[in-house]
């Protein structure tokens, strides 16, 4: 059967959280995920909740907020992509200068 097992591997796994204690944005979150015919599990995910909004992005109000960044990544075949995105993906989007500066222009907080 190729890259494909003879029977599927059924166990899940799973990952939850929440930040209920937020008032702007409240959430819980959860995410699970199956190896199935594949020799193996080659699906990635992130769930950042605590992302550091820079000033340009950051409500004018006394409490500081944090940007929350979800991803799920399929390896389609291979999971060399979707892991590297599992752990890259965050520190890419905070680093991009369209994230850390308002490309000078004057904007409304998001």
């Amino acid at each position: 059967m190729g890259t494909y097992l003879s029977t599927p591997v059924l166990e899940k796994g799973e990952e939850s959280g929440e930040n209920l204690d937020c008032p702007v944005t409240p959430l819980a979150w959860g995410v699970v995920d199956m190896q199935g015919w594949r020799k193996t599990m080659e699906d990635g995910h992130v769930a950042c909740l605590d992302v550091e909004v820079p000033p340009h992005l950051d409500p004018k109000d006394d409490a500081r907020q944090t940007a929350k960044i979800f991803g799920v990544f399929d390896g389609h075949g291979g999971p060399e992509v979707a892991r590297f995105a599992q752990l890259y993906l965050v520190d890419v989007i905070t680093k991009m200068a369209t994230w850390k500066t308002n490309g000078g222009e004057e904007k409304d907080p998001v």
